[in-house]
């Protein structure tokens, strides 16, 4: 009986994001989430790591593939995730650097004061780009994957920001002032060290 031959696919499947998906997590998120510096964490490393999560979920989710056009919504999203992550951790320093509030009151605030502009950023972009991420006619297949990555990814990176972003900067502010408090005092000028 002769062997039964698998002929190659050509056809670009779902499954081929899953391997850069893969990839993706191995090479960039999975080192920061490892390897963190706490006071060197920059929130819009985070946020476009999870914003391209939301972007390529949604190629594999509509069945297509990481192109070129997709890699240029990618570049646009990474862009606007990481302003809004600026906008909201700069609010939020700010805060905490001019007024009196307590760690918990002036994140409330910085993260309420920054919930319009943040949202509205993300929001005009992915509606601007929401047509053209539904299109079906002539030459739509180059702009589609762009406005996918764009409009779901922004989904993703902005609702992050608006929660995830304030809630992951009071855990670490309060475990920095708890360690701060826990610090022993330097020794006076003219006191020996103990021993």
């Amino acid at each position: 009986m002769p062997a039964l031959a698998l002929a190659p696919t050509t056809s670009a499947a779902p499954a081929d994001v899953l391997p850069g998906l893969a990839e993706l997590i191995a090479t960039q998120l999975a080192p920061q989430v490892v390897d963190i510096d706490l006071k060197g964490v920059y929130p819009g490393d985070f946020l476009k790591q999870l914003g391209a999560l939301g972007g390529l979920a949604a190629l594999h989710l509509r069945g297509m593939t990481l192109n070129v056009s997709s890699a240029v919504g990618f570049i646009a999203l990474f862009g606007v995730a990481v302003m809004d992550g600026i906008l909201m951790v700069s609010n939020l320093n700010r805060l905490r650097r001019e007024s009196t509030l307590s760690l918990k009151d002036a994140v409330i605030a910085g993260a309420s004061q920054r919930f319009r502009p943040v949202l509205m950023t993300a929001t005009v972009a992915a509606l601007g780009l929401l047509p053209a991420a539904l299109a079906t006619g002539l030459g739509s297949d180059v702009q589609r994957p762009l406005a996918t990555v764009v409009v779901v990814g922004l989904i993703t990176a902005t609702g992050l920001t608006l929660v995830w972003l304030p809630a992951l900067y009071f855990l670490v502010e309060r475990w920095f002032e708890r360690r701060e408090a826990a610090r022993p005092a330097p020794p006076h000028d003219g006191e020996p060290f103990a021993a």
